[in-house]
């Protein structure tokens, strides 16, 4: 069963959503917050609505009837750091394509919504320029040096065991 949508891809049942707004939910008794992922549990055509589940701490279940053409829910297979800044994930995979992009406070809320492992696949200089901006916030972290400690390991490495390189990959569990 499926919703179409209009120059967007379909809802189905199963799919991977995000909420994009804080507020009561309209079915159960709990709250849905911004960023919060879940799935869409049922799917009514005749009133073109459906509701998405989302899994709560304690074990529960927040539920919210959402219409088709809500702009409160998207597709959550592929999503953005700011998007899941509130919530984290088993695996992460973190990747830096443009320099506007760059800065330790974006590296540092990227990596830290892995909660097992995360793969970081970002240039030589762009991941030196993350780690000499200065954060606004005085962050009680070791990410700095891990990550200039893994940085240095690869120039250690020949080139074809993985080493520097000009695309180097920083990959490591974290």
């Amino acid at each position: 069963m499926e919703i179409q949508r209009k120059d967007k891809a379909s809802w189905r049942v199963n799919d991977k959503v995000i909420n994009l707004f804080n507020g009561s939910s309209n079915i159960s008794d709990h709250r849905v917050y911004n960023g919060q992922i879940g799935r869409v549990a049922s799917i009514n055509t005749e009133a073109s609505s459906l509701i998405a589940n989302f899994p709560l701490d304690d074990g529960g279940v927040a539920t919210h009837r959402y219409g088709a053409g809500t702009t409160k829910l998207v597709h959550g297979w592929a999503v953005n750091t700011w998007k899941v800044q509130g919530d984290e994930m088993d695996g992460v995979v973190v990747i830096f394509p443009s320099r506007w992009q760059l800065s330790n406070e974006l590296l540092y809320t990227s990596v830290t919504r892995a909660q097992r492992k995360v793969h970081v696949y970002i240039s030589e200089y762009k991941l030196e320029r993350c780690l000499k901006v200065a954060s606004r916030t005085n962050r009680v972290t070791r990410l700095r040096e891990r990550l200039q400690e893994i940085l240095r390991e690869s120039r250690k490495r020949p080139a074809d065991e993985g080493g520097s390189s000009e695309q180097a990959k920083a990959q490591r569990s974290m």
